[in-house]
């Protein structure tokens, strides 16, 4: 960074017109340095000029060539240097680096460069010489900073030779001139006098003024071939965009993905924690709960960085905004962290139900819905004190609130119930949705629905509670945002689709984003959502087991859940996904998960058609009864033999486990029937 010293009495001498021109010659002196060092300009402001290099050595000659240079104009300039990670932000350069280059450049005098002590570590041996100016407190960054002077290893013996030959007497000290002809092309001329600052500015700006007038003003030469070919380039230009963030091919796992609203692009994406899993904007931040890592990560929306990581609980999930706190729930430890907003502190943990998951913000306080045991708990936003558990019903997944009501839907009961925020009563009959519903959000009057199992999104009309259409959106819906203009939905195969509110019905826009998107939000209109890998990338590769010995992979001895789903299935399983929603019970061979009849003593397992083994032997419901019967009698180890206690209550059981009946038969308990 540099900037010219004594600006302020340099107008005040030259007049606005004659500052202006000389602030030309200026940034034209700088810029053929900065093409002859590589280095980019990225903003000037005022007398003030902001550039950016890939190596420190080139930048240090680049800031020595401007301090010489602009000597010839009559004034001098300070720089600064600093190297470290910089934000590319639409096509500018952020980043906690850029405030701190500029307060080591405040500490340069006239004609000086000074750099951090990492440019002078990077830029040793590079042909420098640094003077240790000790150490300094920055304005506005933390800690002591030590900075040094630089100068080429050269200019010494140079300075001593100047000083021999007046001594001698030998010649008068002389400067070569620059001069800056009309294209900015430096070229050096003979020797000159050195004169008085003073003189070298009034000659400067008397050089301008005697250009050319198409030199002098290119702008006013060049008005009439714009309006010329303005209505012929304009068409072209607006489409190309230069100004513009370039659109992004895809976004990475672990991340969080930005669309242009305007544009339906993906224009950036911001590195966060593993497994990321809510977002949520408020209190002038952006908020993502990280189920992977076990924290949530603070981003500035303006610089579109982390600023900040915080620890909360085991597995967070989801995360709300209000009342200057931010709102976690822990799926793994069956609580809330309550985060103070300004202070980015866990100020609050409170226990809630069984992997809470889903939680938001309406009606006057907090509220969370525990997949695990069919509730949802309401907490009151100023003292933190939950209330009694709400029973709403099967796996509440997904929860929205406002004024008017707190919607909770049931991924396995695939409805939405409304409840009253002052009482947590239902204040109406469910409302039946689409398969699996995941997801909700409120705006417009309405309330959209995702639905996974089905590939939909549901609109149910709050005034009526009553679905008004269903949009089709060829994916799994994980996650909704809701807006005035636009309904964005997560869609599991990597797109985010946007659907017109007022037509749902319409083809939805697929925006291709590459990972797998999850949740979503709106920040000042613009859809904000987080990322997991594409499924497809996880297809394929070996897995190895480091187990203790006698450890068996027969089913009888029932290894871990986790390992026995892969060499072999059941009648049902857990669900194949992470955090919350695999704890939830999923047919496998069977066609569905039975409901217990008879006061909960039968359950009927219907077989899925066409099942075959390995080897092509059709799988026959009697099997299912002799693996059973081989479980009560297989021992294993230290624990004898599982299936005994597990398997205890099924009629005949007992007869097998003391061994009045050998072989076990189970017939009379499990009943089998070939369709």
């Amino acid at each position: 960074m540099t900037d010219i010293v004594g600006s302020t009495e340099h107008v005040a001498e030259l007049g606005d017109r004659g500052w202006r021109d000389l602030v030309q010659l200026h940034h034209g002196i700088i810029r053929d340095a900065l093409r002859r060092h590589v280095g980019r300009e990225v903003d000037t402001a005022g007398d003030g000029f902001f550039a950016v290099f890939d190596a420190p050595a080139a930048a240090l000659a680049c800031a020595l060539d401007v301090c010489g240079d602009v000597r010839e104009l009559g004034i001098e300039v300070r720089a600064g240097l600093h190297v470290g990670e910089v934000e590319q932000i639409a096509g500018k350069v952020g980043g906690i680096t850029v405030p701190i280059a500029a307060r080591i450049m405040a500490t340069a005098g006239p004609s000086e460069v000074v750099v951090s002590g990492t440019v002078r570590d990077l830029a040793a041996g590079a042909g420098f010489r640094f003077e240790d100016l000790g150490l300094r407190e920055l304005k506005g960054v933390p800690g002591e900073w030590r900075i040094f002077r630089v100068a080429r290893a050269a200019d010494d013996e140079k300075a001593a030779t100047v000083v021999r030959a007046s001594q001698r007497g030998d010649a008068r000290p002389t400067r070569r001139r620059r001069v800056i002809g009309p294209g900015r092309e430096a070229r050096m001329v003979g020797p000159e006098p050195i004169v008085d600052p003073a003189s070298r500015r009034a000659a400067a700006v008397r050089r301008v003024r005697s250009r050319p007038v198409w030199v002098r003003h290119r702008w006013l030469t060049a008005a009439g071939t714009v309006v010329f070919a303005g209505a012929i380039a304009g068409a072209g230009l607006l489409a190309w965009s230069p100004w513009r963030a370039p659109a992004l091919t895809g976004v990475s796992e672990d991340s969080v993905g930005i669309v242009d609203a305007g544009r339906n692009e993906v224009v950036h994406q911001i590195e966060v924690g593993a497994r990321p899993a809510g977002i949520a904007h408020g209190e002038g931040s952006v908020w993502v709960s990280n189920s992977g890592s076990d924290n949530v990560s603070r981003i500035d929306p303006t610089t579109r960085s982390v600023i900040d990581t915080i620890d909360v609980g085991e597995a967070p999930s989801g995360i709300a905004v209000a009342g200057g706190s931010v709102w976690v729930s822990n799926s793994g430890s069956r609580s809330v962290s309550r985060i103070n907003a300004a202070t980015g502190r866990v100020v609050d943990t409170i226990a809630v139900g069984n992997l809470p998951g889903a939680i938001a913000h309406g009606g006057g306080a907090i509220w969370v819905a525990n997949t695990g045991d069919g509730t949802v708990t309401r907490i009151d936003p100023t003292s933190g004190a939950p209330g009694d558990p709400i029973a709403v019903g099967l796996a509440p997944s997904a929860i929205a609130a406002d004024e008017a009501g707190v919607w909770v839907a049931s991924r396995e009961s695939a409805v939405v119930t409304r409840l009253d925020p002052r009482t947590g009563v239902a204040s109406a009959a469910p409302i039946g949705v689409g398969s699996r519903p995941v997801a909700l959000a409120i705006a417009g009057g309405s309330v959209w629905i995702a639905n996974a199992g089905d590939d939909s999104v549901t609109r149910a009309d709050i005034a009526t509670d009553r679905v008004t259409a269903t949009a089709d959106v060829g994916g799994s819906p994980l996650s909704v945002a809701a807006g005035p203009a636009a309904i964005w939905v997560a869609v599991q195969e990597g797109a985010i689709h946007r659907i017109d509110p007022d037509d749902p019905n319409a083809p939805a826009l697929r925006i291709p984003v590459g990972a797998a998107p999850q949740a979503v939000t709106l920040v000042e209109g613009a859809p904000w959502f987080l990322t997991h890998a594409a499924a497809g990338s996880h297809r394929g590769g070996t897995l190895r087991v480091v187990a203790g010995a006698g450890y068996s992979i027969d089913p009888a001895h029932f290894p871990v859940p986790e390992l026995r789903s892969l060499f072999g299935d059941g009648l049902v399983g857990y669900r194949r996904e992470g955090g919350i929603g695999g704890s939830t019970l999923m047919p496998d061979l069977a066609t569905a998960v039975p409901r217990p009849t008879e006061g909960g003593r039968v359950y009927t397992f219907t077989l899925r058609s066409g099942l075959v083994y390995a080897d092509g032997t059709p799988v026959r419901p009697d099997d299912f009864r002799r693996a059973i019967e081989r479980a009560i009698q297989v021992e294993d180890g230290d624990f004898g033999a599982r299936g005994s206690y597990l398997f205890a209550t099924i009629e005949g059981a007992a007869a097998c486990i003391d061994g009045t009946v050998s072989p076990c038969d189970l017939s009379a308990g499990i009943v089998t029937d070939t369709v």
